[in-house]
């Protein structure tokens, strides 16, 4: 999974925070929907360990999160910042509209 980014300057990756999600998905989402839902966020999301993960393995120096979906009601996304940085050293930001790097 790390090989599309291996050595790459900037890696920039969505991250979801799948146990906020699903915690807010269980207590708003009728029953019958609940289980497609969660396994949609499973399977066609990254958690912040996962985006840890191919940094470290890839090499990359900076990490940009972007579509950021939030579980929680951290706005800032700094949760998801320290879960990556549990398995990537390097910098990790947050990415806005209208960054440059």
């Amino acid at each position: 999974m790390s090989d599309f980014a291996k050595g790459a300057d900037i890696l920039v990756h969505k991250v979801i925070d799948l146990t906020g999600v699903e915690q807010r998905l269980k207590a708003s989402t009728p029953p019958d929907r609940l289980a497609r839902l969660v396994n949609h966020m499973r399977t066609e999301h990254t958690t912040p360990e996962q985006v840890g993960r191919v940094a470290n393995e890839a090499g990359v120096k900076l990490v940009v999160l972007s579509h950021l979906v939030l579980g929680s009601n951290d706005p800032s996304g700094a949760v998801l910042v320290d879960r990556v940085k549990e398995l990537f050293n390097g910098p990790v930001v947050v990415g806005k509209d209208l960054m440059e790097f």
